[in-house]
């Protein structure tokens, strides 16, 4: 399944595990709480699986998660481990930009 959402970018990380070679990057959404959990008020922070290979195409957007732009990311939702959705980045857009 796919969907779009909309927030505040903070950043990208990646990790690397040398012994084995395992990679892999994180993305980080910021957006007003759904209010569906009564356990997060205010802002909620969802970490999304991105590829890592997107990781420097990416960082063009460094600013503008410095500035606190708005993104719409497109994102594929599967199942994941623990019976937890898994989401996966598939692409982003800058939608408007604070100076």
């Amino acid at each position: 399944m796919q969907t779009t959402m909309q927030g505040k970018l903070t950043g990208i990380s990646k990790w690397e595990i040398a012994d084995t070679g395992a990679s892999g990057a994180f993305m980080y959404l910021q957006q007003p709480t759904s209010g569906r959990n009564p356990n997060v008020i205010g802002q909620e922070i969802i970490k999304l699986t991105l590829p890592v290979e997107k990781f420097e195409e990416y960082r063009k957007y460094e600013s503008d998660f410095n500035k606190s732009g708005l993104f719409q990311v497109d994102v594929d939702i599967e199942s994941g481990g623990g019976d937890k959705p898994k989401l996966t980045v598939t692409a982003i857009r800058l939608v408007s930009e604070k100076k």
